[in-house]
Formats: C-alpha cells, structure tokens, sequence
C-alpha cells in the first residue's frame, strides 16, 4: 500500500490562527520537525494541529503534541480524523480530548473561541 510522504503544513488562517496539518505517518523520526515547527511559532498564537491527513502517530509525537500545551500557549486545540482511523483510536485510548480542546473539521476549530 503507498503512503503519502510524511510532511508538516503550517498555515495561518482567518485572526491569525496557525495551523500545523501532518500527513501521512509520524513517529520518531518525524518528531524533531514537529517540535521545531512548534518552537518557531509566537508563544501568544492560537494554533490548531490538524490531523485529518494524518496516517499514523506513535508515543513520541504524541507526547510534542501534548508538550505543545504549555503554560506559555495555552491556546492549542486538535482536528482529529473519523473515529475509524488509528490516530483517533490511539488518541481516544489516551483520553486526549480531556486533556486539550478537540474538534472534527478545521472549520469547527477556527470558529472556537
């Protein structure tokens, strides 16, 4: 089965909302990437990861994911795929919806106070 190459797509959308769209699959070897993307970003945006293109995620990215929460940028929040897709699986089972502000389109994400 062919696999889209994994990429990062960061864009800054309507009030100056960023998003950070991964595709295809992240694990390790993609995490370093993530977490640079994150840091160049202004500890005062709003950012949005969205992960609808998103294939595969391990504990890794899980966790720069989670980390993007800080103190400092409280104002981050996740699209996540259709509940059949093993991002959402591994998400739900870590309860990650508890833990940050989730949406299922990026429309519904920007629209979020």
């Amino acid at each position: 089965m062919w696999r889209e190459a994994p990429s990062i797509d960061v864009r800054t959308e309507r009030g100056g909302v960023i998003v950070l769209r991964l595709i295809g699959d992240h694990d390790l070897a993609t995490k370093p990437s993530l977490v640079a993307e994150l840091a160049a970003l202004p500890p005062e945006a709003a950012v949005v990861i969205d992960l609808t293109d998103c294939t595969f995620v391990d504990s890794t990215v899980i966790g720069a994911i989670l980390n993007a929460r800080r103190p400092e940028r409280t104002r981050v929040s996740l699209v996540l795929p259709p509940d059949t897709s093993y991002v959402m699986r591994a998400l739900s089972v870590l309860g990650v919806s508890d833990l940050m502000p989730v949406h299922a389109s990026i429309e519904a994400a920007l629209e979020a106070p």
